[in-house]
């Protein structure tokens, strides 16, 4: 069983496992906090939590934020009789991939997510991401996949944003070791290998 929560990646307390029905479908937890952020989205997740995956409870979460958004929108403009709606903008197409690759990444990646739509051109896409370190550097953030590149960004809340960007067809080749919990990716270029440990092992094979 893994000892972080699944969904905001804090470690798991004996109080948090006390709750009894905090475990997801495919084997994730959530902490207690983040447990009642559910169950009040969806009241029914208090019996159910473990018929639902991890994607499907981040789905959960942001329709949930996306509906209280239009919502304020739309009440804003009661006076006027009038509904106004807001276009999806470029980082909520980003998030939206995300969810769609049923991305395990916890709230401690939300800087990084946020600054998606400062370093994807308009015409890239998501295909693969995950959550780790930069071996090399010591520093934590996401790891991507688009249809042009690889990159690791680490953005901090006061900080700058630090990248590493491997064009494909500069790559050499990648490999792949699993451990139990984790795994390293090995990105090979000419003359140089940038290791990565993804927090999740399964993220290395989608990579």
């Amino acid at each position: 069983m893994n000892m972080i929560c699944a969904l905001c990646g804090t470690p798991l307390t004996s109080a948090d496992m006390l709750v009894g029905k905090n475990k997801l479908a495919d084997g994730g937890c959530l902490c207690a906090p983040c447990f009642d952020k559910a169950i009040t989205i969806n009241r029914d997740l208090i019996n159910t939590l473990d018929q639902y995956y991890f994607a499907e409870i981040t789905g959960m979460i942001l329709k949930s934020k996306i509906d209280a958004g239009q919502h304020l929108t739309s009440s804003s403009h009661i006076g006027a009789n009038r509904y106004e709606y807001d276009a999806p903008t470029r980082l909520d197409e980003i998030k939206d991939q995300i969810v769609a690759l049923n991305a395990r990444l916890s709230i401690l990646a939300n800087e990084e997510v946020n600054e998606l739509d400062n370093v994807l051109d308009n015409d890239e896409k998501l295909v693969a991401i995950a959550e780790g370190i930069n071996l090399q550097n010591n520093r934590e953030g996401i790891i991507f996949s688009t249809q042009k590149r690889v990159v690791f960004i680490d953005k901090k809340f006061l900080g700058g944003v630090v990248k590493n960007e491997f064009i494909h067809q500069n790559i050499i080749s990648v490999d792949l070791t699993d451990n139990l919990l984790y795994s390293i990716l090995k990105i090979n270029t000419t003359g140089e290998t940038t290791e990565f440990k993804l927090h999740n092992k399964n993220d290395g094979k989608v990579l």
